[in-house]
């Protein structure tokens, strides 16, 4: 199973259990739910249980597709968005680094002044 049969599967097992009336009553509950879930993945992080961090992990990742059925959006279409961000903001941060050194010789703070720069401009090119 790809990652996008991943998100309509655990889309299509929140509606059959809304269907039933097995839901939350709106996105808000469903928001306090994925700061439980973030917690409990936080304390299995915390106690270094890995497989309990993968479980964790699972749940946060089934809570936030549930967020997006609320709100009406798709998470597979959010996900992507954000992938296509990523990747024209890391692009910048490459095109701006020196290349005469691998980029891992590169301070934090630098790559996220970089980062920030980036952001910054892409906002401001679209309210433009």
């Amino acid at each position: 199973m790809d990652r996008v049969d991943s998100f309509k599967t655990a889309e299509r097992l929140q509606q059959q259990a809304a269907n039933l009336g097995f839901d939350w009553p709106d996105s808000g509950a469903v928001l306090d739910k994925v700061f439980e879930e973030l917690a409990e993945l936080r304390e299995a992080i915390d106690k270094n249980d890995r497989a309990n961090q993968a479980e964790e992990l699972g749940d946060l990742l089934f809570t936030l597709v549930n967020l997006a059925r609320h709100l009406q959006l798709n998470s597979e279409s959010a996900l992507h968005s954000a992938n296509d961000k990523f990747k024209r903001r890391f692009g910048f941060i490459e095109k701006h680094l020196t290349h005469s050194e691998p980029a891992k010789r590169y301070s934090l703070d630098t790559l996220q002044r970089l980062w920030l720069k980036a952001k910054s401009q892409e906002k401001h090119s679209t309210e433009i």
